[in-house]
């Protein structure tokens, strides 16, 4: 995925160079929205974990891998709109 969606939550330094404010960055957009939707996924991650040979890392990684996923389709439709 190329685009990140730019900052979640731009901000101009408060320290000037010269006549110029720069922009901090942060967290990008992409990254809030994994997190959001990381969120809603807490009931995939306990329904993976009660699984009789659960193995703790993979449940991890295929909740956290849905929630990029998530992320990536909502930047996508973000740009269709």
């Amino acid at each position: 995925m190329n685009d990140d969606g730019g900052p979640a939550f731009p901000q101009l330094d408060k320290e000037p160079i010269g006549t110029l404010h720069a922009l901090a960055q942060g967290m990008s957009l992409r990254d809030w929205l994994a997190g959001m939707a990381l969120q809603g996924l807490g009931f995939i991650h306990e329904e993976e974990s009660k699984k009789a040979d659960a193995d703790e890392d993979a449940a991890c990684r295929r909740v956290a891998t849905i929630a990029w996923k998530q992320a990536d389709a909502l930047l996508k439709i973000r740009t269709l709109e």
